[in-house]
């Protein structure tokens, strides 16, 4: 016979118990709902889930994707390169050729086969800033021109047929015989990506990182000349820089640097050698939010400008004679600024 404290006990048990399975439902629906906002951009056929209640979880389509700049038009050109080399198109009125490296014969597989029987320093690498076939590859690989051009270089190990390397970064390199980057100093963000053949011989993006390489020149494997502006794939080092005073990011006059971050609340920071004691101006661009702040070797701050209280883009100071200063950009997720 079931008494009414046996009774009690039981409704209070079947309450708890259908509490925990709303909590858990609450749990997985809130999960879903932020995983599908995360994942803007699917590359080609990217990873989905059907998993109930109409709705779909998209995936982000590899390790790593997220590490690329995502609020901003360099982030889309980046990962609109890594699609065209994996399975580009390139079309121009009725002319349709294959690029990637999933067609057979396409413009890539040619030349990675032409370069494995060349015996020329480099012959392992094809980049976007050849000079001899810059506007080709530029052309194939739809990369934007002027402040949004994206530079690559593509890596294929002597020796490995189902593994490549895809190094790019948004930083301007400089044209012609003139690099912007002094050679042999570190440009950030340079993103790497791994490339595989996976079992049925498809090409997949399966990893990106971010790291920093050394400013350095390209190298013509046809000639084994130095030709164009480019950066050292075997200096890469894996990392977040400019994150503090310590590893603060290259920066010079009338340069536009691009600041990109994933949270407003990122501090970024750059460094700038002086020459003279000229009057110097910090103009931020595309920003109205950003906060910028200039401080000496030691560390103290020399002035700042909030652009959002003060309505000005622009900081100036005087600086002193081969001194180093550090300019910090807070406030923002993608924004340019520029030293004059």
């Amino acid at each position: 016979m079931t008494t009414s404290a046996q009774k009690e006990a039981t409704d209070m048990s079947k309450t708890k118990y259908f509490v925990y399975v709303l909590v858990a439902l609450i749990v997985v629906i809130f999960g879903v709902l932020t995983t599908s906002v995360a994942a803007e951009w699917r590359y080609n056929e990217a990873l989905s889930a059907d998993i109930g209640l109409d709705i779909k979880v998209v995936v982000l389509p590899w390790e790593g994707a997220d590490e690329l700049p995502n609020q901003s038009e360099f982030g889309n050109n980046h990962k609109i390169l890594i699609e065209n080399v994996l399975t580009g198109t390139y079309v121009s009125g009725s002319n349709v050729q294959n690029v990637g490296l999933n067609t057979p014969n396409s413009y890539l597989v040619q030349e990675i086969e032409n370069r494995k029987n060349i015996s020329y320093r480099d012959a392992n690498q094809l980049g976007s800033m050849d000079l001899w076939q810059s506007d080709r590859i530029n052309e194939l690989f739809n990369l934007s021109s002027g402040s949004n051009k994206v530079e690559f270089i593509l890596k294929f190990p002597d020796g490995s047929d189902d593994t490549y390397y895809l190094y790019s970064t948004s930083v301007n390199l400089g044209d012609g015989w003139s690099p912007e980057i002094p050679v042999g100093t570190f440009i950030y963000p340079v993103y790497k990506t791994t490339l595989q053949r996976n079992s049925d011989g498809v090409w997949e993006a399966v990893s990106t990182e971010v790291g920093r390489a050394k400013s350095a020149r390209y190298n013509n494997p046809y000639t084994g000349l130095a030709l164009g502006n480019a950066f050292d794939t075997t200096s890469w080092e894996k990392g977040k820089f400019g994150t503090s005073f310590d590893n603060a990011i290259y920066t010079k006059l009338d340069f536009d640097m691009p600041v990109e971050t994933h949270n407003e609340t990122d501090e970024t920071y750059y460094y700038y050698d002086s020459s003279s004691t000229s009057n110097l101006s910090v103009t931020i661009n595309n920003s109205e939010k950003a906060v910028v702040y200039v401080y000496d070797s030691n560390g103290n701050l020399v002035t700042t400008r909030d652009n959002t209280s003060q309505g000005s883009q622009k900081v100036t100071f005087k600086p002193s004679r081969n001194a180093k200063y550090y300019i910090k950009v807070t406030g923002d997720v993608y924004c340019t600024f520029s030293i004059s």
